[in-house]
């Protein structure tokens, strides 16, 4: 599966994606306003977490593909 074909698959599923955050959102309405902070602090923390550890993916895996690539044209 290429990279277009992948792409495409997980922009055509993307509308699903929102359906946990939007009913989360629902019951957080009555939710005492005590609570906000926190939960306010761990989506922002969640999200920095996992943008930080997909990007450390990214690298290790471009920089493997990389060396696999330059063994393979010698």
């Amino acid at each position: 599966m290429g990279l277009g074909e992948a792409s495409h698959f997980m922009i055509r599923w993307l509308s699903l994606m929102f359906v946990p955050a939007c009913v989360g959102f629902f019951f957080l309405a009555t939710m005492e306003t005590s609570q906000w902070l926190a939960v306010t602090g761990a989506i922002i923390f969640s999200t920095l977490a996992t943008m930080m550890l997909t990007a450390l993916l990214m690298k290790y895996l471009l920089t493997k593909q990389q060396k696999k690539s330059v063994t393979h044209h010698r």
